[in-house]
């Protein structure tokens, strides 16, 4: 894939977060969804942990995106480009986008976030492998991603059962909880414990990509967890239900058949 078949393709994505991100955006409480715009921007002008955010400037940012999403909010999800001329693909169909990119090192995911809400993302490809018998798959740097991202996700490749991890996501997340532990310190909580363990006091930069490695089998554990409870319930589908559990306080489904294309629709008659 050559740099403009590149920019083209997380354009296209980034488009659909934008979309996603326009129909749902107001479901969020108030102070979460100001605190997800913050780590956001943080995202998207590639600023350091800690870097200080002027008010003027994050507060111009919000009013923007936020008429973004005005003209955005009643638009379908676009096709992302394919390999052949003119063909473009599903942007639920994650199982042929990646097949188109793999052999450029990208992964591509979409999926649902509890009832209804689209979640996409497009990454650097970090690594795969396989855990009892269920294709682990792992992002790295993300180039296109929504205001909410969570960090694992559970779901099927074909017939297959498949975990989702997404690095740069669980780090923003480490850093999420250690600004607020920083805020308001308490000794003896769980989290204090994982500052303690990971030295995140002492250069929270150069301790996170350990905290990042070791705590990423957490999540797969907890995603084979539920793979496995799925296997041991009664009518329940392992990793094929109308719901998926993400490792993050969120749920995930897995896109198919005809549920995908009512989510496509625009809305014809958005609120705010």
């Amino acid at each position: 894939m050559n740099a403009d078949a590149r920019d083209r393709l997380v354009q296209a994505v980034q488009t659909n977060c934008h979309i996603a991100d326009a129909r749902h955006a107001a479901d969020m409480p108030l102070c979460t969804y100001l605190l997800q715009m913050r780590e956001f921007f943080r995202w998207e002008r590639g600023l350091a942990w800690g870097a200080t955010l002027g008010r003027e400037q994050l507060g111009h940012w919000i009013a923007e995106r936020e008429a973004l999403w005005s003209a955005l909010e009643v638009q379908a999800f676009a096709t992302l480009p394919g390999a052949a001329p003119g063909g473009g693909l599903d942007p639920f169909d994650v199982a042929a986008v990646n097949e188109q990119l793999r052999p450029s090192g990208l992964l591509y995911g979409a999926g649902l976030v509890g009832a209804a809400r689209p979640v996409f993302f497009l990454a650097e490809r970090h690594g795969e492998g396989r855990r009892d018998g269920v294709h682990v798959v792992s992002a790295g740097r993300e180039l296109a991603r929504g205001l909410l991202a969570p960090p694992a996700a559970l779901g099927r490749a074909g017939e297959q059962p498949l975990i989702v991890l997404r690095r740069e996501s669980l780090a923003r997340w480490c850093w999420e909880k250690y600004e607020a532990f920083s805020l308001r310190r308490t000794p003896g909580t769980a989290f204090h414990a994982v500052v303690q363990a990971y030295g995140l006091d002492d250069d929270f930069a150069a301790a996170l990509p350990r905290c990042v490695d070791e705590q990423t089998e957490t999540l797969v554990l907890h995603e084979l967890g539920e793979h496995r409870a799925g296997r041991g319930v009664p009518g329940l589908t392992p990793a094929a239900g109308p719901w998926r559990r993400a490792a993050a306080p969120a749920t995930v489904r897995a896109y198919c058949g005809a549920g995908r294309r009512s989510v496509m629709a625009p809305r014809s008659s958005p609120t705010r």
